[in-house]
C-alpha cells in the first residue's frame, strides 16, 4: 500500500506541477488578451483619425480649387485691366506721334510755302 500511495503521491506532484505551468500560460493568454484589446483600440483610434484626416484633405482639397479658380479669375480680369491700359498707353503715344507728326508737317509746309526757311 505504502508503493501505491508513494505512486500516487507522485501523480499528484505531477498535476500540481502541471497546473501551475497551466495556470502560468493562462496568465500569460490573459495579458496578452489585454494588450491585443488595448492595441485594437489604438487601432480604432488611429483608424478614426485617418478618417477625418481623409475628411479634412477633401476641404482643403476643395479649398485649393475654389481659390484656384478665383485667382484664374483675378488673372483673367488683371490681365483684361492690364491690356486695356497697355492698349490705352499705347494709343496715346500714337497720338503724341500723330500730333508730332502734324506739328512737323505744318511747320514743314509753312517754311516751304513761303519760299524759305
Amino acid at each position: 500500500m505504502t508503493e501505491q500511495v508513494r505512486c500516487k503521491s507522485e501523480q499528484l506532484a505531477t498535476i500540481s506541477e502541471q497546473l501551475t505551468g497551466a495556470s502560468e500560460q493562462l496568465e500569460q493568454l490573459q495579458k496578452v488578451s489585454e494588450q491585443k484589446k488595448e492595441q485594437d483600440a489604438e487601432l480604432g483610434q488611429l483608424h478614426k483619425s485617418l478618417e477625418q484626416l481623409r475628411e479634412e484633405k477633401a476641404k482643403e482639397s476643395e479649398r485649393v480649387d475654389k481659390l484656384a479658380e478665383e485667382l484664374k479669375g483675378d488673372k483673367v480680369g488683371f490681365t483684361e485691366r492690364l491690356s486695356k491700359a497697355k492698349t490705352q498707353q499705347l494709343e496715346d503715344e500714337v497720338e503724341d506721334a500723330a500730333k508730332k507728326l502734324a506739328s512737323d508737317i505744318d511747320l514743314f509746309s509753312k517754311t516751304n510755302g513761303d519760299g524759305g526757311a
